[in-house]
């Protein structure tokens, strides 16, 4: 649901990697780190990466 609800936007790499950007942002401003971090980046860059439609 969520990749078809992106899909009228052009999402390629650099779109995702500035998405990226954004969550590591957020969780600096939040002091998230250690395993939780790890976890959550590894399912924000799947995630990202199953968003590319270009």
């Amino acid at each position: 649901m969520l990749r078809r609800r992106h899909m009228p936007f052009s999402i390629g790499k650099k779109e995702s990697e500035q998405w990226l950007l954004c969550m590591q942002k957020a969780m600096d401003d939040m002091s998230i780190d250690g395993d939780l971090r790890s976890m959550l980046n590894r399912s924000f860059r799947q995630t990202a990466e199953h968003m590319h439609n270009v």
